[in-house]
């Protein structure tokens, strides 16, 4: 079901959060987008801070992710969706393997999203939630089309890029295979 929220960007679908998004948090979703490997989806999370416990000169921080459940693997789905309380046993084939063709697309990017295996693409924070939202959804609308740039670079200081994140392969190994590529690019 689809409720529309008054704000809720276009093109977005609200996925979960508080009706009161502005005084609390709430998640929307993209379309389903494909860089030619896999699909993925965007999602928009906007939250107030001072519900987080935060101290800020601001009131409300927004992210924009990425999140592809065919990128991520069956393994961190189920492990996602485990951690994010959805009971698999009522998901399982004879042999009890997961069956992710009768959980929706919007609940696996949802659980992968909460349990961390998505790429932040961008964020930022202010004190007027409708125009942070509208920012985001200026930011996702670029990302979607530049999706390469903006995964390609650095995302934490070890050197894990946004691919990195989306498969959910946060490996000291992967990151020095990261910086020793970056190295031997910049020294052509």
């Amino acid at each position: 079901m689809n409720i529309e929220f008054y704000g809720q960007p276009d093109e977005f679908e609200f996925l979960v959060g508080d009706i009161n998004w502005r005084d609390f948090w709430g998640k929307w979703i993209s379309q389903k987008y494909n860089n030619g490997d896999w699909d993925y989806w965007i999602v928009i999370e906007i939250n107030n801070v001072e519900e987080l416990g935060r101290e800020s000169d601001c009131t409300h921080i927004v992210f924009v992710s990425s999140v592809s459940p065919e990128a991520a693997g069956k393994k961190n789905i189920e492990m996602a969706l485990g951690c994010c309380g959805i009971d698999l046993e009522k998901h399982l084939d004879e042999d009890r393997n997961v069956i992710l063709d009768q959980i929706s697309d919007e609940m696996i990017v949802e659980a992968l999203h909460t349990y961390g295996i998505s790429a932040l693409l961008w964020s930022d924070e202010g004190n007027d939630p409708d125009e942070l939202l509208q920012a985001a959804k200026e930011q996702a609308t670029a990302a979607s089309s530049l999706f390469g740039f903006y995964m390609d670079g650095p995302k934490n200081r070890l050197g894990h890029t946004g691919w990195d994140f989306i498969r959910g392969d946060l490996s000291i190994d992967t990151a020095m295979a990261n910086r020793k590529g970056w190295a031997m690019w910049a020294i052509q």
